[in-house]
């Protein structure tokens, strides 16, 4: 008579996305060499400045796991904030104007995904060529001025998410309280639910059988043009949604305010993972490695270095990234192995 022991799943190193090490090694780094970049308040800078970064990587990381790259979120964050702020320039409600933006988000991502699926053209031309189109729309639009809108009396959508949702004080001084807004609580939720759905159902399944062959996740029945298009469209999305933060966060629009934002969305979701060839990848390493770039440029602020310091430190932490994910791709030994 056969014997048998359930075997529950171990633990392994190779299973965390390279962010993970390199938020940690980061922030541990800052903490002891930066002054007051351990402190409640900065916490609460970090939190909020990169809530945008934090979105438009996850949306990133979508279409990364298919094979591909989607380089107009800089311009579909102009264009769709451009659009929110006109339509309450002209007395719209936020509960109308907010929903509007979000749709044309995702709609372009899904036109992106219709031209690269079905047109055939190449994800980095296709992708290269809307943002182009949504930036100079941007600037129609807003007649290359900043848009700005009487703000509502009322309670409105707007007035809540921009509102702080707890205070708390650790000392006297003002780089002791830590506040924590809805602005952050609003990306911890769409962070969840995202997650959730890509693990809990077909969605994460899909989109890495297409990001590694997508013949054969054709074969397997797998509808590749709908999850496809629809990678694109979470990225647009996404894209969107980071649009209207900004917009909520400054109480105006700019038609360039998305200008390079997808690049720094691409490191985050690259150290984090999510690597070009597709077929593999992690949204929660692409928050972690949001995290990881705007710790290094809250650090260069507070030590007073220039913007071209950032940069350069940022591309040290693509090119670790990188290392460690080769690294850990030819020690994970076990078959199949991927995180999300």
């Amino acid at each position: 008579m056969k014997t048998g022991h359930k075997t529950g799943k171990t633990f392994r190193f190779s299973s965390l996305p390279s962010s993970t090490y390199i938020f940690v090694i980061l922030f541990v780094f800052f903490s002891a060499t930066v002054k007051n970049f351990l402190t409640p308040a900065n916490i609460s800078t970090i939190l909020v400045q990169s809530a945008v970064l934090v979105l438009i990587s996850i949306g990133a990381a979508f279409p990364i796991m298919t094979g591909g790259i989607d380089l107009s979120a800089g311009g579909v964050i102009s264009l769709s904030g451009i659009m929110m702020a006109v339509l309450l320039n002209r007395g719209l409600p936020d509960y109308v104007a907010l929903p509007v933006g979000l749709l044309f988000g995702a709609l372009y991502g899904a036109l992106n995904g219709v031209l690269i699926f079905r047109v055939k053209i190449p994800p980095f031309i296709a992708t290269f060529g809307s943002m182009g189109i949504a930036e100079s729309l941007a600037t129609f639009l807003s007649d290359s001025r900043t848009v700005y809108w009487k703000e509502n009396t009322h309670v409105g959508v707007m007035n809540i998410i921009k509102t702080n949702l707890l205070t708390v004080w650790f000392g006297n001084k003002n780089s002791s309280v830590l506040t924590v807004s809805c602005i952050i609580l609003f990306v911890m939720i769409v962070t969840a639910v995202t997650i959730l759905l890509f693990k809990k159902t077909s969605l994460g399944a899909n989109i890495y059988a297409i990001g590694h062959n997508m013949e054969s996740a054709r074969l397997s029945g797998i509808n590749v043009m709908k999850f496809s298009v629809g990678a694109y469209a979470i990225s647009g999305l996404m894209a969107a949604m980071a649009g209207m933060l900004l917009i909520i966060r400054t109480n105006s629009a700019t038609p360039t305010m998305g200008s390079g934002m997808e690049f720094q969305a691409i490191v985050a979701a690259t150290i984090g993972g999510n690597v070009a060839e597709g077929g593999k990848g992690s949204l929660m390493g692409a928050v972690l490695g949001a995290f990881a770039i705007y710790s290094i440029r809250n650090a260069v602020n507070y030590v007073g270095l220039n913007s071209f310091t950032s940069m350069i430190i940022t591309g040290i932490t693509l090119l670790v990234g990188m290392v460690i994910n080769e690294l850990i791709a030819m020690q994970d030994i076990k078959k199949g192995g991927r995180t999300a």
